[in-house]
């Protein structure tokens, strides 16, 4: 009766164990919204006038304001067990910005005053997440993997083209059980992106054409609330 009794416990302890395992790992997908904070800059900031009386390359001083969004996400990935209690992941994600147009103020070396646009259109990642298993139905996880941010620069009311920087991202989160394979999930991440080349052209009605160059960089963190489902 007692070898049954531990037979029977000994199994017991390995479904909970199975469970433990099981309760994140296979496929999931996220969504969820949350804010987000960016802080670009610029250096080597120049402006070129290729014709006229003042052509010409000049040095200039640009200004970016910190930026504060809404933003979102939605991810796929896997988590795999590598023991009871440590997971690991991978996954993609996409991340859509309700963002405003942020003035930018640039100024030449004579003085004068050029006002432009920078607006942040979305994050692409591509990351890593070591996890643990806190309880049977709650991880604590890690992130970090690559990173792209698609943003322009309007010069001038010149429209420019998509500009894709490129960079890290490193974040936690949470995750708990709310019922079957729905989850609840809170996440923060920080983002660094080099400097990227950004180029535009425009041309007045008096024929001059101007070209405004300059490498931006930023750094910025998110945090976001959101459900999930392990199929």
């Amino acid at each position: 009766m007692s070898k049954l009794f531990i037979m029977v416990l000994v199994l017991s302890l390995g479904g909970a164990s199975a469970y433990a395992q099981s309760a994140f790992k296979g496929f999931y997908a996220t969504a969820g919204v949350g804010m987000e904070t960016f802080m670009p800059s610029a250096d080597n900031v120049t402006l070129t006038v290729k014709n006229g009386p003042f052509a010409g390359t000049y040095n200039r001083t640009t200004t970016y304001p910190r930026t504060l969004d809404f933003t979102g996400t939605l991810t796929i990935g896997s988590m795999s067990a590598i023991t009871d209690k440590f997971l690991l992941g991978i996954g993609v994600e996409f991340e859509p910005i309700a963002s405003g147009t942020d003035t930018v103020q640039t100024v030449g070396s004579a003085g004068n005053v050029t006002k432009s646009t920078y607006t942040q259109k979305f994050h692409f990642n591509l990351f890593l997440t070591p996890a643990y298993a806190l309880e049977e139905n709650k991880l604590v996880y890690g992130k970090i993997g690559y990173s792209q941010s698609h943003s322009d620069v309007d010069f001038d009311a010149e429209q420019s083209p998509i500009h894709v920087a490129e960079g890290l991202v490193i974040g936690a989160g949470y995750r708990q059980i709310v019922t079957g394979g729905l989850f609840f999930f809170g996440e923060a991440n920080y983002y660094h992106y080099v400097p990227t080349d950004y180029t535009v052209s425009s041309l007045t009605s008096d024929g001059v054409i101007f070209v405004s160059d300059s490498k931006i960089s930023s750094q910025g963190f998110s945090a976001y609330v959101g459900l999930g489902y392990t199929f």
